[in-house]
């Protein structure tokens, strides 16, 4: 099949969509970085503020403990197109039929609210270590159901059960993101977040290449293999926070010793 005009390409077309949408969201991150850039600082910017808040925003990328969370911001973005298309397509409309989509993504929403309702009671009664490492197991889970299940109408209560657990890790950890990039980088709010969102694009756009080059069976071993390399990563920087966490305590305590000597 010839192309009578480069958008005639699906490749082309693909690809100009995708090239699209990056630069729209590059250019989405330079206005946030420059209006946010205040929260911080403290103080009114404008455009001759931009070099400076790029050479803070690429100072940052380098940051030890920002590097720890890229695979972790990635694999969110990643997973939601697991479920979103491939789960969709593979795992509920061929084996049970296109009508049970809305029961199994109403399922799937209930879960997501209840879950995201429940964040921050979950994180002040166990703790960011406790939360976060719960809902990377449940999705451990969904991903490893995938990777063995074989497809049947005869286990249709499965293709409502496994989603759910993809609720609860997306609601927990997209609701809780920001509060957990917060309690990392305090002193650096605004460039912060504004990594996590390019990151968290950057994943989109790398899950629109995925779904293109790739079958879903190949696609599954690299999402299972980021999300394993993102759990390592974010213990190590639960670790750290933790550790930053005594010392500031041990510091305060030090602190109110010699005021009550004094």
């Amino acid at each position: 099949m010839t192309c009578m005009t480069f958008l005639d390409c699906p490749v082309a077309r693909y690809t100009s969509c995708v090239g699209v949408y990056t630069g729209l969201a590059m250019l989405s991150f330079l206005i946030i970085l420059l209006c946010t850039r205040s929260v911080d600082d403290n103080i009114r910017t404008s455009c001759a503020d931009l070099p400076s808040s790029l050479m803070a925003f690429f100072k940052h990328t380098l940051n030890k403990e920002q590097l720890l969370l890229i695979p972790f911001t990635l694999a969110i973005e990643l997973m939601k197109s697991v479920f979103k298309s491939d789960y969709a397509k593979w795992f509920v409309v061929c084996p049970l039929g296109i009508k049970w989509l809305p029961y199994v993504t109403a399922m799937y929403a209930v879960f997501e609210l209840t879950s995201c309702m429940a964040s921050s009671w979950l994180v002040e009664r166990f703790g960011w270590r406790v939360t976060l490492n719960t809902v990377m197991v449940l999705e451990f889970g969904f991903l490893c159901a995938l990777l063995v299940w074989i497809r049947s109408t005869d286990m249709s209560w499965f293709s409502f059960f496994v989603p759910s657990m993809h609720g609860v890790h997306i609601s927990i950890v997209n609701s809780l993101l920001p509060a957990f990039v917060g309690a990392v980088f305090p002193g650096e709010l605004s460039v912060a977040l504004v990594q996590q969102i390019m990151w968290l694009t950057f994943g989109a756009v790398l899950s629109f290449v995925t779904s293109a080059l790739m079958c879903f069976a190949v696609k599954l071993y690299v999402t299972i293999a980021l999300f394993s390399v993102s759990f390592v990563g974010l213990n190590i920087e639960l670790f750290v926070m933790r550790r930053k966490q005594e010392y500031e305590r041990k510091g305060n305590i030090l602190l109110q010793d010699q005021a009550k000597a004094a």
